[in-house]
């Protein structure tokens, strides 16, 4: 959502920030001044005060970049650019400007003056003219109420557990992590799709006469972070990834071995429309076991897409060389859908695809997750 234009100078030592915010929320209820959780996210924050009935009213303040991302693609990108020019020459009086494009272009005549685009000058005289436009439609107000709202999203903790197909052997899956924003979840009130999860584990039992209940870690992250910010037309974001830990890879002899691997992100993603994204990254990481290490680069595309039956559909193609110290090329596919629309459940389907030289590895993965 974002914080308007404010860039509040932040410092915690003991606590986090959402800890520190409950704690100022707590004023209000000196009887239980000290009743903090040990672990909290903002979102927790949020839903705490809701619960106690401790917000008076509740103001919706989006950020610049918000509001131009999301209103560029209700005015199009042919009005959008003819706004943003005449901003930039200051010559806003020859354009008739409705209401939704008054916002707009007060957004981005904001966003250019912060960025340092136009002149002191400039932003003043265009500010004039929005105003007079603006005071024509002083009556109106944009409908935000399709957007979620925090209390409504689900809980940030997950646990699950489910069904995968791998390597031509079926086991019991589980997967676990106090606290997450997921790709997998309802993004749709951010900018573009962002994913934040600490501490997952991820781990595989026997069902097979061969394997029964042998057990198979196949993840132990430490901090997994995606941050796919969409370009408009004004701004040119990038968008990120980093993460830690421990993974289980497939390596060029078609086994799959644990690794402490490492990797950063770097690309560009666009949303052609509302709910429908496309995205390209390179990544390089490193990873290293007790007997050697390597560095590799994996170039990733990919596209997601929103449904109306409260699903999202996410497809990926990656190469990655070099992994594992393999002399061939990994291909991978990757298929899933994901339901959100239940109270606190999560449903995720998955079908990977992987190309080692002429051969290839399947997986197939249905897990019921629980939000908490």
């Amino acid at each position: 959502m974002g914080i308007g234009t404010a860039e509040p100078r932040l410092f915690f030592h003991i606590f986090n920030c959402a800890t520190v915010t409950q704690l100022l929320v707590n004023i209000a209820r000196p009887a239980h001044l000290n009743q903090v959780a040990s672990w909290l996210t903002p979102l927790d924050v949020v839903k705490f005060a809701q619960a106690n009935s401790l917000v008076a009213s509740t103001q919706f303040v989006p950020s610049n970049k918000w509001e131009i991302t999301t209103l560029e693609e209700s005015i199009g990108s042919k009005r959008a650019s003819a706004i943003s020019s005449h901003l930039a020459r200051a010559q806003l009086d020859s354009l008739s400007l409705s209401f939704v494009e008054t916002k707009y272009a007060l957004a981005l005549n904001q966003y250019f003056r912060s960025a340092q685009t136009i002149s002191e000058q400039k932003y003043q005289k265009n500010s004039a003219e929005i105003a007079a436009f603006d005071a024509k439609y002083e009556h109106l107000s944009l409908d935000v109420s399709e957007f979620p709202v925090p209390s409504s999203r689900q809980q940030e903790g997950y646990v699950a557990a489910g069904f995968i197909h791998q390597d031509s052997r079926s086991f019991m899956a589980f997967r676990a992590f106090p606290v997450a924003r997921r790709l997998a979840d309802d993004n749709r009130s951010m900018i573009g799709e962002t994913e934040l999860i600490l501490a997952d584990v991820e781990f595989r039992v026997g069902l097979e006469q061969s394997n029964l209940g042998d057990i198979y870690v196949d993840k132990a992250m430490l901090y997994q972070m995606v941050s796919r910010v969409p370009v408009t037309q004004n701004i040119s974001n990038w968008s990120s990834s980093f993460n830690i830990g421990i993974n289980r890879v497939l390596t060029g002899e078609r086994k799959r071995k644990l690794i402490v691997q490492s990797e950063f992100g770097l690309g560009f993603t666009r949303e052609v429309m509302q709910g429908l994204g496309g995205y390209s990254d390179i990544i390089v990481g490193a990873g290293a076991n007790k007997h050697e290490a390597f560095v590799y680069a994996k170039p990733v595309i990919g596209l997601y897409a929103y449904t109306k039956l409260n699903s999202k559909l996410a497809v990926s193609l990656s190469r990655t060389y070099n992994q594992y110290g393999s002399d061939e090329p990994i291909d991978a596919v990757s298929f899933s859908l994901h339901q959100y629309g239940f109270e606190n459940i999560a449903l995720d389907f998955e079908v990977n695809i992987q190309k080692v030289a002429d051969e290839y590895e399947s997986s197939a993965a249905f897990m019921l997750g629980y939000r908490f």
